[in-house]
């Protein structure tokens, strides 16, 4: 297969190894019989490396793009993951502590509740009513759960003997400590049983 080359001249294609150049006449000087020089290869192949070349780099930057957007991607859900842990959101204070419905026994009836947040930690306090004839054993049991649900831990009060018609102002144990800062809703019911008299 012939290779051609450029004409310094006139940029005419000619064959490697001819002395003249058949378009201007110019003579041409081959540093060797073996090897032509760069600069005289024909437009087409510098054109084609040129082409490859520039394939080569648009790959590379394509990379270079899908590296950096993973690799922000990565640091910022990592720096949202810490402050998550770290600084847990303060629901209470905004008013977005959940409570789920109370569950009513027939002879318990729970009036009211609401989770308290204070230095010591997190505890639930309310009103309960026997509203029996007959005296009760009652006790309201708590459920402390995160942000994704997850139980947290527990807390219970409980009375001996609940008189009828009596109103019981409890106040559950709490959750104390980190995982205090991690409690965002929880969940309360009542149980009770009947004191022989």
């Amino acid at each position: 297969m012939q290779q051609w080359y450029q004409c310094p001249r006139c940029s005419a294609q000619v064959t490697f190894g001819v002395r003249f150049c058949g378009n201007c006449g110019t003579q041409l000087n081959w540093p060797s019989q073996t090897t032509p020089p760069m600069y005289q290869q024909s437009p087409d192949y510098q054109q084609q490396q040129g082409y490859q070349g520039y394939r080569a780099e648009e790959k590379k930057r394509k990379w270079n793009a899908l590296f950096s957007l993973l690799s922000s991607l990565i640091v910022g859900c990592g720096i949202l993951f810490l402050l998550w842990l770290l600084y847990p959101w303060p629901w209470s204070s905004i008013g977005l502590i959940q409570s789920t419905p109370t569950p009513q026994s027939e002879q318990l009836q729970i009036i009211n509740h609401k989770m308290i947040r204070d230095d010591y930690g997190v505890k639930v306090t309310g009103a309960a009513k026997n509203v029996t004839s007959r005296n009760l054993f009652a006790m309201v049991r708590v459920k402390y759960y995160d942000a994704s649900g997850i139980l947290v831990d527990t807390g219970i009060a409980g009375i001996d003997s609940l008189g009828a018609g009596e109103t019981w102002n409890f106040e559950t144990s709490g959750v104390s400590g980190e995982k205090a800062s991690k409690v965002t809703r929880y969940e309360i019911s009542g149980r009770d049983s009947f004191i022989t008299d």
